[in-house]
């Protein structure tokens, strides 16, 4: 279908016109030369089908490769790298991720289920997470000065670390102790305990 119009702009291969209905349409380019704000006449310009084909393509490449990246990115992210047991006259368990974050909580015993009901430990770095259990222990009274001059300890076992993934609870402590507390930690059978 041959259409007319007053030529705007023009490429290569095609000729941007606007109709005498006010239309903007792109137009096939000829062996005529384009000139513009003259009238020129041509077929409607229609991008070929290998062209949107490739397009397609690439778009489904590029979305298979970013599904993929961010599979493993949670995948990775998700997958606790090590347990922390945590016995504080309370007994919590925290699985941690390879970003040293919490991604996993759980109230061993009734006490335990008490302090974490309300309190947001998920996603928190392991040694931010501990003071705040510590700090709500204290709140609840579940750590005392009785519990200091019975010389009880806070006692952290850390299991499944097949890797000798080394995490540092030294922020912790020193939080611990700057509150006259003796903690003592396990990495997987051996340590201070």
């Amino acid at each position: 279908m041959i259409v007319r119009g007053k030529v705007l702009n023009f490429d290569e291969n095609k000729v941007y016109v606007v109709t005498e209905n006010n239309e903007f349409i792109i137009l096939k380019r000829n062996e005529n030369t384009p000139k513009k704000n003259e009238i020129y006449s041509s077929e409607i310009y229609q991008e070929s089908k290998t062209t949107i084909n490739r397009i397609v393509k690439f778009l489904f490449v590029l979305i298979c490769i970013a599904s993929i990246i961010t599979s493993y990115a949670l995948y990775t992210y998700y997958s606790p790298k090590l347990t922390v047991v945590c016995k504080m006259n309370v007994v919590v368990t925290l699985k941690i991720n390879y970003k040293n974050k919490i991604i996993g909580v759980e109230g061993i015993n009734s006490k335990g289920k008490k302090v974490i009901a309300d309190l947001k430990l998920k996603h928190k770095l392991i040694n931010d997470g501990l003071i705040s259990l510590f700090d709500k222990c204290i709140k609840l009274n579940y750590l005392n000065d009785k519990f200091i001059k019975s010389n009880k300890k806070i006692i952290l076992y850390i299991s499944n670390n097949y890797d000798n993934y080394n995490l540092d609870l030294s922020a912790f402590k020193k939080y611990a102790n700057k509150l006259n507390y003796t903690v003592l930690i396990n990495n997987n059978g051996s340590g201070e305990i």
